[in-house]
């Protein structure tokens, strides 16, 4: 039985293959083995400045206010490295990707992790940061679109976090945006950076790995307004790698040219196996599930079914599906809410529906105990 990996964050859709495969056809033998600047091509970073300002509406950025970077995961480490130290305080809602609590552990901060609301997809509200932030709170993680809950603010959610926000003119913001294109809502995506009486304070990360399905290249950017975080984080950069190739730039240049067309797909694709995953989670499993605004995962709660089984720990369903039908879900543990789960439906339709196929199966067995 070959394995589905429905626990990894990168997408398996064959229409984004095609399309970004037909880019390397565009490149130069040069390209390939040429490095660019430190802080990444300058015609890139134009680009990428024109897209926040045409789609995004991010007024007054420049290609100095820019650093591209090799991958997202690089973008975090670099600010959460140059910009905090030991006993900081930070605050990171939960649920939130994993790899922002080993970072921030690693780092030795002062971690305060508020658990968000699942009537908010799991969103935090202007009133619950309001309770937790603090003159002493030095960076605030801010994710949105969710990962894991999906998420999207609406407009008058921001307006009403950024007034909790202004209170604190010396708290920095690390704004993690990678899931930018996966908005399923009738709502506009509103970066935190759109709000000019807090720009200064954000460190925005977005890149191509997500919503470009660009996984496998290894590319993304951090921008500020703030010219002085740029410049220490370009600093760091410097110590850690040479710039990214030039190949690999000029493929993402070429994808943000396309950022509709790729939105589109989208609409299409992500949104039609979302609606699949769930309608079989919620209608046939009687899994409690809800239907998210963005991003391309579920994140049921199984506590029902868990206890069914006779799962004394979260970590026991992904373990049965792996074993027993080698099907890869990922342990809501990990994000700060044990026996929740997330998948992801960003998967060829008939790689979900065999997914689906297994899970109908395992739940069955589950539901009538194996202890």
């Amino acid at each position: 039985m070959q394995a589905i990996n429905l626990a990894v964050g990168y997408l398996d859709i064959p229409n984004f293959h095609a399309l970004n495969l037909s880019f390397t056809d565009q490149l130069t033998d040069a390209e390939y083995g040429t490095p660019a600047p430190f802080q990444g091509l300058e015609g890139f970073r134009e680009a990428i400045a024109a897209k926040l300002q045409i789609a995004n509406g991010i007024q007054y950025l420049t290609p100095e206010n820019i650093l591209v970077t090799q991958g997202a995961t690089q973008a975090l480490y670099l600010i959460v490295e140059k910009m905090l130290n030991a006993g900081d305080e930070v605050v990171l809602p939960l649920p939130a990707w994993g790899y922002f609590s080993d970072l921030l552990k690693a780092k030795k901060v002062a971690l305060k992790t508020p658990l968000t609301q699942r009537e908010h997809q799991y969103k935090i509200t202007a009133t619950e940061l309001d309770a937790v932030l603090s003159e002493e709170t030095k960076m605030l993680i801010w994710t949105n679109p969710g990962n894991p809950g999906g998420g999207i603010y609406t407009h008058s959610e921001m307006i009403d976090i950024v007034q909790v926000l202004r209170k604190y003119p010396n708290l920095l913001i690390l704004s993690d945006e990678i899931y930018e294109l996966l908005n399923f809502s009738d709502n506009d995506f509103y970066p935190l950076s759109f709000f000019p009486s807090i720009a200064e304070q954000v460190i925005t990360v977005n890149g191509f790995s997500k919503s470009f399905g660009l996984t496998s290249w290894r590319i993304a950017y951090l921008y500020s307004h703030n010219a002085d975080y740029i410049s220490r984080l370009t600093d760091l950069h410097k110590m850690m790698t040479y710039g990214l190739p030039v190949a690999t730039q000029r493929i993402a240049w070429t994808a943000l040219q396309k950022e509709k067309l790729y939105g589109l797909i989208w609409q299409q694709h992500g949104k039609d196996r979302r609606q699949t995953l769930y309608d079989f989670l919620k209608k046939e499993a009687n899994i409690d599930v809800y239907l998210p605004d963005g991003a391309y995962f579920l994140f049921p709660d199984m506590t029902d079914l868990c206890e069914k089984a006779g799962f004394k720990k979260s970590a026991e369903l992904p373990a049965y599906l792996k074993n027993r039908y080698n099907l890869h879900i990922a342990d809501g543990e990990v994000f700060g809410l044990p026996f929740h789960y997330r998948i992801n439906f960003a998967q060829s339709e008939g790689t979900l529906q065999e997914a689906i196929n297994r899970m109908r199966k395992a739940f069955a067995e589950l539901r009538k105990g194996l202890t």
